[in-house]
């Protein structure tokens, strides 16, 4: 064993005198390769306080080549260290000869290879869904001629079988297998180098591979020149195996900057650079070798080998390769930060590109163009570049023109391109906006508080709020402008209808002047002033009137979509008359009113000079393009890993200076969190975060009873049967009544009435014991039908009360859809609709025997049925559909259901049995969303929509619901009739509010009757 190898050994088992005694050795020997065990020699002295002595080692030096001793020069003299000109980067050829003499002079120096035969080498191998890969990359480490090393693989959480394929197959002691979670190729590699015992690292890739005299003659580089850095050549081959070119030449730290050349594979460098400039930056998503690099060698200059150490795959499909899907603001960052240091952000300075809807020729009649223009005028001032690009001019630059791409979404869609760092802040239109765009996004944004809150529950992607806003240099308080308190002003088109806010101010008699078109055939022409105003004139009519009238599209309503128009108003020194938009309240309280009937308030505005413009400046302050633009930058730059962004200091106050009291509600779900039942949004998801709660509620998404999060809130509620055993519950119960935390228990579906023959009875049977055993020790209990509340009979009654099963309106609604009641393109005599949980095969069976024998009179039947039975009934009238792959969660289940075809007819038979009665009608009203009419069974599920007309109803014999069906056929104008008034009472009746403010009030209660425990 060499002195070195003998060294190193005693070095790593902590004997650090015996160690200090082989390295002065080792250093008598070859006095120049001090700077490769320099850290180690570091060590000892801080361990034991001796070092080696210099004078000893020196008097035996001779004279030093500029890299290294003249004992191998021989091989120093083949490495370079020097670029002539600019880099080429890809070569067609390599220097096949001068490899062949490197190679022999390190074979003719038994001296060269018995130094580096005590040098360790630690290869650092991340892997993500590599299984059919990593093997050869393996084996191209295992079988190198340097045997001192080891091969640390981490897997970054691969869900392919790679973990397991590496752990089945190699047993070698060399390879050292750690699985982590997947956080990322940085992160990944950090754990590698954290666990390496290595004098040297490397790193490969699992996709590529090494030629086997790699790792020894790096090694030898380093011994002869004395350096510790140092890369080889990289010959690059396609996908296909097809050899693209040759990488590999000489290092200019500038041009490096300017475009990397210098691949990670073939470089390495002693572990000493990692305790001096860090290991990989896991902030950076992409780029993060260039940035390494760029820091190691900016005052230390790399050897180049010139040998072919790695075959290098370009693939330029495969979407896990960070290069392909990472954006090149990255570039950017780099270069910054290792040119800047640590001043990134105020030195970075991108470029910008605004994807607006508006066509240029008409951008000037366009509120979108004005608030672009705004936008970009603010970034400009942060000291970013800004272009804007209007529709049909989308895609004509390529990807590298800008660096972020903001959408300014309305009505129109823009396709993400790879390559930018794409945003998407949805201003207005949600309803067309599809949950797969949102996650097709970096970073989304949404001008509401409640819908950011309800899509943060099941988006694969966070969703922020991002308020619309105005600008101040263009929407300001003016002390000269006076006020007439008498009228009132509305700006805007008609829409070619006698839109409410107007409708009611003409009708009570206010003096009202209206600028905008198409409102002759409403109005008379004596109300309309001019058919625009120019965006830089609207501050002084905004000033000057007593109220501006301001109203909403419905989409942005329901929503909770503030009107940008409100921002602008309030700037100026006006005041405001909304349609009731209850975020408005969240922002600007009582300052803005909202009614729908503006000649109630008038002469009111009566609010002095001074309030007027403490509200201009709240606006400035908070809601300006000024204060956007820097909330976007923080988003970027967080995105880029270059600035923290602490979130809680972007929390804005009311226009009083107070901030919005939110109750946390701590939600513990049947199926957990990532597969939440239909249930969980209908009964929790949408209504706590219902637009007419005004984000009262913060929501937790709990893991389990004992998640830490849950001394956090103010409230538990467990939904149906998330606790499945009688120990967890106790154990839950116990916790939340010591930190005086109430829980609440909702439940829809009566488990302890499954028939005997239901092959799931035991196990509901026991699941239910645990959710009696709950009940028991909980606050409230709610249920979705009163049957369902008697079944529990056992249960306190004050505890007890009935929530209904609700729609909302955001998950189902299509409000550009055409509002006609035209006909329905008919194919068949009754197409009809059949849905629900496969669990109703025998609920089905009666109607089955009558669409049969109505078939049979030669009626044309169609049947649809979406997973509402188990069995496939052979007839070709039927057929059997499921949503789409990644559609049948139920918020995209609804978009889904909602585009997916036209039907005449929605069924929704029932059997009367124990468990049935409980049920609610949820079905009627998921049919009535789609503007269908039902024909239900006449069972009590179904008894109080019968009652009131919304559907059709079918005693439970074939014979009955084959005469119903026959009426229908004969009488199609009874189906037009019947989904019109079933549209209207499920959003009249039955819309997501009405649970949202029963929700409220019980929350409201059961948190105040409990203080919590500071």
């Amino acid at each position: 064993m060499s002195n070195l190898k003998k060294a190193n050994e005693l070095f790593r088992s902590g004997k650090y005198n015996k160690a200090l005694e082989h390295y002065e050795l080792v250093l008598n020997e070859s006095p120049l390769i001090e700077p490769l065990i320099a850290y180690n020699l570091k060590v000892i002295k801080e361990k034991t306080g001796k070092t080696y002595s210099k004078n000893n080692v020196l008097s035996q030096s001779t004279s030093k080549s500029s890299h290294g001793c003249t004992d191998f020069d021989f091989y120093a003299k083949y490495l370079d260290f020097r670029l002539n000109g600019k880099p080429r980067r890809l070569y067609k050829t390599f220097d096949f000869a001068k490899q062949t003499n490197l190679e022999s002079a390190f074979d003719s120096s038994d001296k060269l290879k018995k130094v580096i035969e005590g040098i360790k080498a630690s290869v650092i191998m991340p892997s993500y869904n590599r299984k059919h890969t990593i093997e050869r990359a393996i084996d191209s480490v295992l079988s190198q001629t340097h045997a001192n090393l080891e091969l640390i693989i981490v897997d970054d959480g691969s869900t392919d079988g790679t973990f397991e394929l590496v752990k089945n197959k190699y047993k070698s002691e060399r390879l050292k297998l750690f699985k982590g979670k997947h956080g990322g190729v940085s992160r990944a590699r950090n754990l590698g180098i954290e666990r390496a015992s290595g004098d040297y690292i490397f790193y490969l890739d699992s996709d590529n591979r090494w030629n086997s005299r790699y790792v020894e003659l790096m090694l030898a580089g380093f011994v002869a020149t004395g350096t510790e850095l140092g890369y080889s050549g990289v010959e690059v081959h396609d996908e296909n195996e097809k050899l693209i070119g040759y990488r590999g030449e000489p290092f200019n730290w500038s041009e490096c900057c300017r475009s990397n050349f210098v691949d990670l594979n073939p470089f390495a460098h002693s572990r000493t650079y990692t305790e001096k400039f860090g290991a990989f930056d896991e902030r950076l998503r992409r780029m993060v070798d260039w940035d390494m690099i760029l820091r190691f060698t900016k005052d230390t200059q790399p050897f180049f080998l010139p040998y072919v150490g790695t075959v290098y795959t370009e693939t330029a499909t495969d979407l896990n390769r960070i290069s392909v899907k990472e954006p090149y603001a990255f570039k950017k960052v780099v270069q910054v930060k290792n040119k800047y240091g640590s001043d990134i952000v105020n030195s970075l300075k991108l470029r910008f590109a605004l994807k607006i809807p508006a066509p240029y020729e008409k951008r000037m009649q366009w509120g979108d163009y004005h608030f672009a223009e705004s936008l970009k005028s603010s970034l400009e001032a942060l000291g970013h570049e800004v272009v804007i690009d209007y529709h049909g001019k989308w895609y004509e630059r390529p990807t590298n023109a800008e660096d972020v791409v903001i959408v300014l979404r309305g009505l129109t869609e823009y396709k993400p391109r790879p390559g930018n760092v794409n945003i998407m802040w949805n201003i207005s239109h949600p309803d067309q906006v599809s949950y797969s765009e949102y996650e097709s996004f970096d970073l989304v944004f949404v001008a509401s508080d409640s819908y950011a809150a309800l899509l943060n529950l099941f988006l694969n992607k966070r969703v922020d709020t991002l308020l619309q806003c105005s600008d101040h240099q263009r929407f300001f308080f003016d002390s000269d402008l006076s006020v007439d308190e008498s009228k009132m002003l509305f700006v805007g088109n008609s829409r070619n209808e006698y839109r409410t806010v107007v409708k009611n101010a003409i009708e009570n008699d206010v003096d009202v002047d209206i600028y905008g078109g198409g409102w002759d055939q409403f109005i008379d022409s004596s109300n309309v002033k001019g058919t625009n105003i120019s965006n830089f004139e609207l501050r002084k009519y905004y000033g000057s009137y007593s109220f501006t009238m301001n109203d909403h599209w419905e989409s942005m309503k329901k929503f909770g979509f503030i009107s940008n128009r409100v921002f602008d108003v309030v700037a100026s020194g006006g005041r405001v008359i909304s349609d009731n938009v209850p975020s408005i309240r969240n922002v600007f309280e009582d300052y803005v009113l909202m009614d729908d009937r503006p000649g109630s308030f008038l002469p009111i505005n009566n609010a002095p000079e001074l309030l007027r413009k403490m509200a201009s400046t709240y606006v400035s302050r908070f809601h300006s393009f000024d204060k956007r633009a820097e909330q976007i930058l923080d988003a970027v730059y967080s995105f880029l890993g270059v600035k923290n962004v602490n979130n809680s200091n972007n929390i804005v106050p009311s226009i009083s200076g107070s901030v919005r009291q939110t109750i946390k509600v701590g939600l513990l779900l049947q199926n957990g969190v990532r597969k939440p039942t239909s249930s969980a949004y209908i009964r929790l998801f949408t209504v706590l975060t219902a637009e007419c709660l005004g984000g009262e509620f913060d929501i937790a998404l709990l893991e389990n009873t004992n998640d830490s999060c849950i001394e956090d809130c103010d409230v538990v509620i467990v939904q149906r049967v998330a606790v499945d055993s009688e120990r967890d519950a106790e154990s839950l119960i116990k916790k939340l009544d010591k930190s005086k935390i109430p829980l609440i228990i909702d439940t829809d579906d009566g488990f302890s009435s499954l028939s005997e023959s239901h092959p799931q009875k035991d196990y509901y049977s026991r699941l239910d014991m645990v959710l009696r055993q709950l009940m028991g020790g909980a606050k409230n209990v709610v249920f979705s039908t009163e049957s369902l509340k008697d079944e529990y009979d056992d249960i306190s009654d004050d505890k007890k009360c009935v929530i209904e099963n609700t729609l909302d309106e955001r998950l189902w609604l299509n409000y550009r859809a055409s509002k006609s009641e035209g006909e329905r393109k008919r194919t068949a005599d009754l197409n009809i609709l059949y849905m629900g949980t496969a669990t109703h095969d025998n609920d089905f069976l009666e109607v089955y025997g009558a669409l049969k024998s109505l078939v049979k009179q030669g009626y044309q039947i169609k049947l649809t049925v979406i997973g509402a039975v188990s069995s496939r009934f052979n007839e070709n009238w039927i057929e059997f559909v499921s949503a789409p792959t990644g559609q049948e969660r139920y918020p995209r289940f609804a978009r889904w259901l909602r585009e997916f075809s036209s039907f005449d007819l929605g069924i929704a038979p029932l059997n009367d049995n124990d468990f049935n009665r409980m049920k609610s009608d949820i079905k009627v009203l998921d049919y009535a969303a789609i503007n269908i009419p039902t024909l239900c069974s006449n069972v009590p599920a179904y008894e109080a929509l019968i009652k009131e007309e919304v559907c059709f109803w079918a005693n439970n014999t074939a014979e009955d619901w084959e005469a119903a069906l026959k009426e229908l056929i004969e009488n199609p104008e009874q189906l037009v009739e019947k989904a019109l008034k079933a549209n209207q009472y499920l959003w009249s009746s039955r819309n997501v509010d009405h649970a949202a403010k029963k929700w409220r009030k019980l929350l409201q209660s059961a948190t105040k009757s409990e203080p919590k425990n500071d």
